[in-house]
């Protein structure tokens, strides 16, 4: 059983916020204190912490660094996520058709059809940090 969610078949720990994409919940990890919710569509990380009554409040984003490739096309952060205690590791991968391409460093391999970027990124959130 997690703590703080009531177990049944389906456990709600929180209620997405209205400004959240589709793809909320795409990715989710969890330690004791955080918990990670993954929206690459939208290009960020929601951070959760736990409060004493139990209750899961959002904290704090973490968004797409600046000038990444995902930052520049606008999706792909937060694709898949891993957390140990407060090393949040977060994945960023897209591809794009390469006749949509403009800037071809940006992508790591190209098919006859596809660019595709991969990336992980690494953050400790018992520090203050700027990703």
């Amino acid at each position: 059983m997690i703590s703080g969610c009531k177990y049944n078949f389906f456990a709600q720990c929180f209620i997405p916020f209205s400004t959240d994409s589709g793809t909320l919940n795409y990715s989710l990890a969890m330690s004791d204190k955080y918990l990670a919710v993954g929206d690459s569509k939208a290009n960020r990380v929601a951070i959760y912490t736990r409060k004493k009554n139990k209750k899961w409040t959002k904290a704090k984003e973490i968004a797409a660094p600046k000038d990444s490739t995902p930052d520049k096309i606008g999706h792909g952060f937060g694709k898949r996520l891993a957390l140990d205690q407060h090393n949040l590791i977060i994945s960023a991968s897209t591809s794009l058709p390469n006749n949509q391409i403009t800037n071809p460093k940006d992508f790591q391999w190209k098919t006859s059809i596809n660019s595709i970027f991969r990336a992980v990124y690494q953050v400790n959130l018992s520090k203050k940090f700027k990703i």
